[in-house]
């Protein structure tokens, strides 16, 4: 019985045989189901609010013996919070494999405040869940955007020129408009 997914040569010999001395037999085993998840890239916090995880989990497909399943491109694996704070993960959260791994490209997280301990969980079925280490969101930066704009850029001498000055911080939501 063979566990190890990959080229084997098993030699064979008998003492008082000379020709041939030794047989080699070359067996190539490969994965079988699929047992079980793997987070063989965890996450890392984005640089900024409302940003893209700095580094983006990927997950790899494993039979019972710990051989990546490169013939699963079947299994789907859907991503969602763990922990219970006050942030939104954003990005595409549901993916299916491809040669037994998953990776995702465009994970993120926005949040209001600063979190402590954020936690992805990632879900197949028949599979049993995984989850990432804890990382900490940055909390939003301050104004980000600032543009002004005037009723008209040539105006009359003497007379009012509307002029609105919008300020808007890092998430792109409008802090405060002046006009």
């Amino acid at each position: 019985k063979l566990n190890k997914a990959g080229a084997q040569a098993v030699v064979f010999s008998q003492a008082g045989v000379a020709t041939p001395a030794a047989t080699a037999l070359n067996i190539t085993p490969v994965a079988g189901s699929t047992a079980t998840m793997k987070l063989t890239t965890g996450v890392s916090a984005p640089q900024a609010n409302g940003g893209s995880f700095a580094q983006q989990p990927v997950i790899t497909l494993l039979d019972q013996f710990g051989n990546v399943n490169l013939g699963d491109n079947s299994t789907v694996v859907t991503v969602s919070k763990k922990d219970t704070g006050s942030w939104t993960l954003t990005g595409n959260t549901t993916l299916t494999a491809v040669a037994g791994v998953i990776s995702f490209t465009d994970l993120g997280a926005t949040n209001a405040a600063g979190i402590t301990g954020a936690q992805l969980a990632f879900d197949a079925t028949g599979l049993p869940q995984i989850t990432s280490a804890s990382v900490n969101l940055p909390e939003p930066q301050g104004a980000q955007i600032i543009t002004a704009s005037a009723a008209t850029l040539t105006p009359v001498v003497g007379v009012d020129n509307g002029i609105t000055l919008t300020v808007k911080n890092s998430l792109g939501d409008t802090d405060a408009t002046f006009t």
